[in-house]
């Protein structure tokens, strides 16, 4: 986002991201106290332990290749150098 958006705008953009943000976990915590209410705080803790399980892994599946991709490639000639 920084390094698309033009600097004059750039604190603009990143407001709107973050009241976006701040509004989408508010109603996130609504729609979370409904379902409880409904089905039980218990299994509404289960449903999200679940959903970051199945994050993490995926996370682990999708982002542990390009872990290993990074350690492989050769650093730059610019980051080898010291300073004298």
């Amino acid at each position: 986002m920084q390094t698309v958006t033009p600097r004059a705008t750039l604190g603009r953009v990143i407001a709107a991201v973050r009241t976006i943000s701040g509004a989408a976990q508010g109603v996130g915590l609504l729609v979370a106290g409904l379902i409880a209410a409904s089905v039980g705080a218990v299994r509404v803790l289960d449903v999200q332990a679940s959903l970051y399980l199945l994050c993490g892994v995926l996370a682990l599946l999708f982002l542990g290749g390009r872990r290993a991709s990074r350690e492989a490639a050769p650093e730059p000639a610019a980051a080898r150098t010291t300073p004298s």
